[in-house]
């Protein structure tokens, strides 16, 4: 299922904000984002995010913006397109 808009507005904010301050991230964390990116560009709303791809986006941003507002993972298919 792809994303809604809001979701998808969601998510591109998290991307660039984790990706304009990737230098705190470690070397998978930038591996990870670096494929999410990508696969963002590519896909865009149709982008299929598992829970947990969610949850480590969000804790990435989490990182680097500091607390968590507790998010909830979007209600997306467990499939990587």
């Amino acid at each position: 299922m792809p994303l809604t808009a809001e979701q998808n507005e969601e998510l591109a904010e998290m991307l660039a904000t984790i990706e304009a301050e990737a230098g705190l991230l470690n070397n998978w964390e930038r591996r990870f984002l670096k494929d999410q990116l990508e696969r963002h560009a590519k896909y865009g709303a149709d982008i299929h995010l598992s829970p947990k791809q969610w949850a480590v986006i969000q804790k990435m941003h989490d990182k680097i913006v500091g607390g968590s507002d507790e998010r909830s993972p979007p209600d997306v298919d467990d499939e990587i397109p």
